[in-house]
């Protein structure tokens, strides 16, 4: 109930100025609340102010879930030309990622035959966006693992922790 609550107390906060909108808009994409977080940054966009990696990334996540992937494509290719640092997966990859997760992946990792467990932590580990998809409800998967199922799970994260 509490949540309900701060997002219809959140949607109602107008800014004062455009740092404002600027901040306010980010959170809201951020709690994917995009079409309100559109309307506040499309406009500091077009006067060119707040021109960072926040609002490339906001704005490309917006308009992807706003149904609208050409302009999300646009946004992301600015973001990775203004970007020095990680910028982690596009929102197209995310989805690509869950969707192959619930629809392949999550099944054989439910399996009671060992051989399709390992053969799932074998695709959880080539998966894009795999940090995106490991949610509480999956560690609980994985926590029911045996020994040599979590041995090779293990592996599989200490190595992608060394890269």
């Amino acid at each position: 109930m509490n949540n309900i609550k701060i997002f219809k107390n959140i949607n109602k906060v107008v800014p004062m100025n455009d740092d404002e909108s600027f901040k306010l808009g980010i959170v809201l994409s951020y709690l994917k609340q995009y079409r309100a977080s559109q309307q506040l940054l499309y406009p500091l966009y077009k006067k060119g102010k707040f021109l960072s990696i926040q609002m490339y990334n906001a704005l490309a996540y917006n308009y992807y879930y706003l149904g609208e992937e050409d302009e999300s494509h646009y946004y992301w290719d600015k973001l990775k030309q203004i970007s020095k640092v990680e910028i982690g997966h596009a929102p197209w990859v995310i989805e690509n990622s869950k969707e192959v997760f619930d629809q392949h992946i999550m099944p054989l990792l439910q399996s009671d035959d060992s051989h399709y467990r390992l053969y799932g932590i074998f695709l959880l580990d080539q998966l894009n966006g795999k940090e995106i998809v490991m949610t509480e409800s999956i560690w609980q998967v994985l926590e029911n693992l045996n020994n040599y199922e979590k041995l090779y799970l293990t592996y599989l994260v200490s190595r992608f922790n060394a890269q």
